[in-house]
């Protein structure tokens, strides 16, 4: 049963992974974004009624296997990283905290202290030792690591006193240590 389980959740986070996986696809492009089109009402309502029952793991599910960066952020503006990951065990899955971490290290100079907020709660109750996310954290990570450090010094450019860097540098430093 618990191997049975242990494949679909690997089955389901190759799912909601792969096609935003590759070194190709790490962005969206301009035009993709500006041709973005929101699902239909009854997508919106069911993440909704899931966050209204306290069912977090459906609500980022839904939204992550959507692979559009908009409904995403606009999940994760609704709800506050510290309720779902201040509990001893996180309220997500490890495969959607791996997603959400790599799909919120997507594009961080679009809003940045939202992404930063949620990455380092998220980072903290990341398991790369976890059975099911192994293979995929040993991918995804040094992904997120790589752009991170570019955030970091695209930031130290333009603005060396950038409170960000100080967050940036230490979610960097936990990600280094994540592939340890």
């Amino acid at each position: 049963m618990q191997h049975q389980l242990a494949r679909s959740l690997s089955g389901e986070l190759k799912r909601i992974l792969i096609p935003n996986a590759s070194t190709s696809a790490q962005q969206q492009s301009v035009s993709q974004q500006e041709s973005y089109k929101p699902p239909g009402l009854e997508d919106s309502n069911s993440t909704d009624r899931a966050l209204e029952n306290g069912n977090y793991e459906d609500a980022f599910v839904a939204v992550l296997a959507s692979h559009e960066l908009p409904l995403i952020l606009r999940l994760c503006s609704k709800v506050n990283p510290k309720t779902v990951f201040s509990h001893a065990r996180s309220l997500l899955s490890q495969p959607v905290i791996l997603s959400l971490i790599h799909h919120l290290s997507l594009e961080l100079n679009k809003y940045p202290d939202l992404k930063l907020t949620w990455m380092e709660e998220a980072v903290i109750k990341l398991n790369p030792k976890d059975h099911i996310i192994r293979e995929h954290c040993e991918r995804l990570l040094p992904l997120v690591k790589q752009r991170l450090e570019q955030y970091y010094y695209q930031i130290a450019t333009q603005d060396p006193s950038s409170p960000n860097l100080k967050n940036i540098s230490l979610l960097i430093h936990v990600v280094n240590s994540l592939l340890q």
